[in-house]
């Protein structure tokens, strides 16, 4: 009597676990899709209309150092040149959102500094 007392006590235990589980889970995505929308004035739409992360681009070029040596059949000589570093900016302009929020349209601009 005493051992199914305990498996079914046990087996009470992992049931309302898993019950309990399935209704954190729930909450926890709710939460998340909420704030994963791109609605005007949340943390992810501003992080996503002006990131504060800028990007940055490395340009090489090789200047071919013997042409005139190449015609005679010895191989080309290259020297890197670099790296010239760029800065970019993305801002979205023009954002609209369809009347269901399930399409969001913008202008991007770029913006590239020399650094």
């Amino acid at each position: 009597a005493v051992s199914f007392l305990m498996v079914a006590g046990g087996l009470s235990i992992i049931a309302l676990a898993g019950i309990s589980m399935g209704y954190v889970n729930k909450a926890i995505a709710q939460s998340v899709a909420s704030q994963m929308k791109l609605k005007n004035g949340s943390l992810l739409y501003n992080q996503w209309a002006a990131p504060e992360i800028d990007l940055y681009h490395d340009y090489y070029f090789f200047n071919w150092t013997n042409p005139g040596e190449f015609l005679y059949g010895q191989k080309p000589s290259f020297v890197a040149v670099g790296p010239y570093k760029f800065r970019e900016v993305r801002i979205k302009e023009e954002i609209k959102h369809s009347e269901d929020e399930c399409l969001v349209t913008y202008r991007q601009k770029k913006f590239y500094t020399f650094d």
